[in-house]
């Protein structure tokens, strides 16, 4: 089993790839977008640490039950409060291999991309979790696979799976 982190800006493809893995995997995998609790479960939700802890406890539901497991969204380290970590190590003593991938876009697809949504995103937040996104991966105290978001998602669903057949955990 497999627990996957697609983490990177808004309008990066990250809930469509997300989606597409859950898809191509099929039961048992749970995909976990943050953006769920950010927008439907308490719309507004600006206290990371909840949404955070709120998606490492639903995760780690999935891994205690045999789930592969999911968990797309901007996922900044200054502000997961260690629930990237705690999900690592909740998939390890399941039994799970870890994966944690950053969907790299330029910022003008971003841009167009979360124009095209359902809910107006003002260019300055895109602008802004854009630069934190990218200047975060130094942050990060594993090896984070790169993805090119600009690849078809059949391509990317792909190299993800091609990744997890051929690697261990990155976390330390």
């Amino acid at each position: 089993m497999h627990t996957f982190v697609l983490r990177g800006p808004a309008g990066a493809g990250k809930t469509t790839l997300g989606e597409a893995l859950r898809a191509e995997l099929g039961y048992p995998c749970a995909h976990i977008d943050t953006d769920m609790f950010n927008w439907q479960t308490v719309p507004g939700e600006y206290n990371k640490r909840v949404v955070f802890d709120a998606m490492r406890s639903l995760a780690e539901v999935y891994l205690r039950n045999g789930y592969h497991v999911v968990v797309s969204g901007l996922i900044l380290s200054s502000e997961d409060h260690g629930g990237v970590e705690l999900l690592a190590a909740a998939s390890r003593f399941y039994g799970h291999t870890f994966h944690d991938f950053y969907c790299g876009i330029d910022l003008g697809t971003a841009l167009e991309r979360a124009g095209a949504r359902d809910r107006e995103v003002p260019a300055e937040n895109i602008e802004a979790w854009w630069s934190m996104a990218a200047d975060d991966l130094a942050r990060i105290p594993w090896n984070v696979h790169r993805l090119d978001m600009t690849r078809s998602v059949k391509a990317l669903v792909g190299e993800v799976l091609a990744h997890a057949r051929g690697q261990g955990s990155a976390a330390r």
